[in-house]
């Protein structure tokens, strides 16, 4: 009696024939440089936009303005526990 075989029958053979390909081709699709540039570049500028110098400087005050008043509550706090 011979042993049947058990790779899954003419379906299995196909997928195992195929499967081993997928990772190579998206390798191969991601490291073009056209997609590259046309896809991942548009979608980081799309995502986070360059910033403008007006926007940097009022986060900076923000952030100044916010550790003053947080400087003065401790401040305050101190004094009031002395």
């Amino acid at each position: 009696m011979q042993e049947e075989k058990r790779d899954g029958g003419e379906a299995g053979g196909v997928l195992d024939d195929t499967l081993p390909h997928f990772p190579v081709a998206m390798f191969w699709i991601a490291n073009q440089a056209e997609w590259f540039e046309d896809y991942v570049i548009q979608r980081k500028r799309e995502l986070w936009p360059p910033e403008k110098e007006d926007q940097r400087r009022e986060l900076e005050e923000f952030k100044e303005r916010i550790r003053k008043q947080r400087e003065e509550k401790l401040l305050r706090a101190a004094q009031q526990s002395s």
